[in-house]
């Protein structure tokens, strides 16, 4: 490792990777840059900014899955409270003897199944073309 390769080991704060040399090493002798040259410290922050500019795709799909996941828990949190909420309602309500409200409980189910599949769809189309 040659003092411009522990440099921008040192400012990125881990060990180069192999690629990474490599392309540094291309780098200085296209350029005909030395150890010794004062464009060395130029070429260190460059090539520091540049691993960290590379590694930007690969962090940004993770924090979205990580994203879709939080959403996705939530949602399904936030639809049991709402769902057993509203059996209890229509359970109350067909105890007492009201009509209507079986066909609001039929409505219901069918709803629920279907928004069931649709939200479903929806987070799983979303993930896919954050992806793509």
């Amino acid at each position: 490792m040659t003092d411009i390769d522990k440099s921008i080991a040192e400012l990125l704060g881990r060990k180069l990777t192999a690629e990474e040399i490599t392309g540094l090493h291309n780098f200085k002798s296209r350029y005909d840059i030395d150890d010794t040259d004062p464009l060395a410290i130029v070429l260190a922050l460059v090539g520091a900014n540049t691993v960290l500019m590379n590694s930007m795709p690969n962090l940004l799909l993770q924090k979205a899955d990580e994203t879709i996941e939080l959403h996705r828990t939530t949602l399904r949190e936030q639809s049991t409270i709402i769902a057993k909420d509203l059996i209890a309602t229509l359970s109350s309500n067909i105890a007492m003897g009201n009509a209507s409200y079986k066909t609001l409980a039929i409505w219901f189910a069918f709803g629920s199944i279907f928004g069931s599949i649709f939200g479903g769809m929806l987070v799983f189309l979303i993930s896919h073309w954050l992806r793509a």
